[in-house]
Formats: structure tokens, sequence, C-alpha cells
């Protein structure tokens, strides 16, 4: 059995949100983490035949689904999946992109792909492209934001109907409206109340002090490959093993001494990030047919990201 449903990301949005939602649903099988058969190197190593393998049970659920959050920036990923699964729903979660790029930026420090800098210099250096082609990740996290020109290409393979984009702001606002028009989509019960609805998935970590001193963990848990947007195990469970240690380390004993205050952007650098988007927000305005100016009265203000 193929998949019914795909939520496409986008990455740092609250796609893992949507997905813990479904996976208590008694109707949808939903396996955890990210499926990245349809992505490059994963696609032409076996991606069909890992997609089958995952699915050949699921066939009693009346849906069945995966996440990957890299999907809506990857630019071949559309056409395959309306080659391989044309009927299928498809799920983005869009959140205010600045807010996005900021957290994607602390996601990958922590992930090993940056080294540990404050934003007001990294993402800096990433705007005026001094770090360009220096770190793993570092030329994908503000394209990540471009969502006009993702879902553009979606557009080009899938009708309207079959693509229903979320905005976070929406989701966090009314969590169970939403789930509930998640639910009528895939034609299972509607009433349904997730357990998972008060959970916060994802929590990004942006206390600098933590981040260095997790920084002893990287040769053992990460190892970044050209072609991959994410990072290999080296020590196979071994690197498992002690990335979980870790996070419960932090969690528990770092998290208490240092906390984790949300960063602020100076008026300036947020001025320029939102520049960096606004084009591309009025091709998003009209796909969506929605007025996202919203999202960019702030401007000139300090802007505080949580």
């Amino acid at each position: 059995m193929r998949p019914t449903f795909v939520i496409i990301g986008a990455q740092k949005a609250g796609s893992t949100f949507v997905q813990r939602a479904l996976q208590d649903h008694p109707q949808v099988f939903l396996p955890p983490g990210e499926r990245r058969f349809f992505e490059d190197p994963f696609f032409s190593n076996g991606g069909l035949a890992d997609l089958d393998s995952t699915f050949q049970a699921a066939g009693a659920f009346a849906a069945r689904g995966f996440k990957c959050a890299d999907y809506l920036s990857e630019e071949l990923v559309p056409k395959r999946l309306a080659q391989h699964l044309p009927e299928a729903q498809l799920f983005a979660v869009l959140r205010h992109p600045v807010r996005r790029a900021v957290s994607a930026y602390y996601h990958f420090i922590k992930r090993g792909a940056l080294p540990v800098v404050h934003h007001e210099e990294g993402l800096r250096h990433i705007l005026d492209g001094t770090w360009a082609n220096r770190y793993p990740m570092v030329d994908s996290i503000l394209p990540y934001g471009l969502y006009g020109l993702h879902l553009s290409r979606y557009f080009e393979h899938f009708e309207p109907s079959r693509l229903r984009v979320l905005l976070f702001e929406d989701l966090m606002r009314d969590k169970s409206a939403t789930m509930e028009e998640i639910y009528r989509d895939l034609n299972v019960d509607d009433q349904f109340q997730s357990t998972n609805l008060s959970r916060r998935s994802q929590a990004v970590n942006y206390s600098l002090p933590r981040l260095r001193l997790l920084q002893f963990r990287k040769p053992l848990c990460f190892r970044w490959a050209s072609g991959r947007s994410d990072a290999e195990v080296p020590l196979g469970a071994m690197s498992t093993a002690v990335w979980y240690a870790t996070e419960a380390i932090d969690r528990y004993a770092l998290a208490k001494w240092f906390g984790n205050p949300p960063p602020q952007l100076s008026e300036e650098l947020h001025t320029q990030l939102i520049s960096y988007y606004e084009e591309d927000r009025r091709l998003l305005e009209r796909l969506l047919e929605r007025d996202l100016q919203e999202w960019f009265l702030d401007a000139g203000r300090v802007a505080s990201v949580t």
C-alpha cells in the first residue's frame, strides 16, 4: 500500500507538531521521524523500495502517511511525488520566515553544522555571503523560507485541493480546530482529540553557553556529507546513545543553570531579513490568496523570536 498523505514541511515551522498529533489517531499510520524516500541521494539508492517496505503492513489504516520537512524546498521532490503518489494529500506548515530562519540557525548549531556564533554575527555572515560554502547547510538557512518559490513548484504538479497550506501562527492559535481540518482532509474521525496537542515539539536551544558545552559530542554524533540535508551518524547506535544521553543532561541540568532566553534581533538585522523575504511574500500571497502583511508589520522594531 502506498501513502495517502505527506507532510512536506516547512522545516522548523511546526510540521513535527502535526506529525505527533496524527500519530496517536487510531485510523492513521504515520511512522516517526523524517522519511527521505524522494530526496537525493535516498531516492536513487532504493527510496521507492524503502517506501513500499515501510507501508506494506499499513493497509488496515484509513490514512497512511509520512513526514519530511525538507521536501518543501527540494526542487526535484514535487515532480517525484506527483509521479509516484499522484493522489496523495500534501500538508505544508509555514512559519514567519524570519523567526523560522533564526530557529533553523540555532538548530544547525546544535546539529554540528555551524559554529557557535551569536545570531547577530552569524546571520550577517549568511546574508553577505562570507560563510557561503564554508559550513554544511549554511546556504540553505535563508532560502528554506522562500515559501512562494517552493510552493509554486508544487502547484505545477498538484491541484490546489491536493495541498493544504497551514500557517504556524494559526495552528498555535487554535490547535484543535486546525487538527479537525486535517482529519477531515484525511477522511478520518475529526472529533478525535490527540494527547499531543499540549506537547511542545522540537524546542530550540538558543543558549550559546549550553551549545558550546555540547560541542564535545560533535565528532561522536555528526558527520556531514555533500549532497545530503542531514548528518550521518559516524558510530551507529553509539552515536544515537550519546545524542540522547547528552540531550538529557542538557534538558535536566544545563537548561536549569543557563536557561533558554529567546534571541532578540537588532532592528537593523531584522529589517535586512524582512527585506530578503519581501518579494517572495508577495508571490506567496498570490498563491494562497491571503494577505500576509501581518508577518511584516513589525519590520522596524526589535523582534523577539520564540
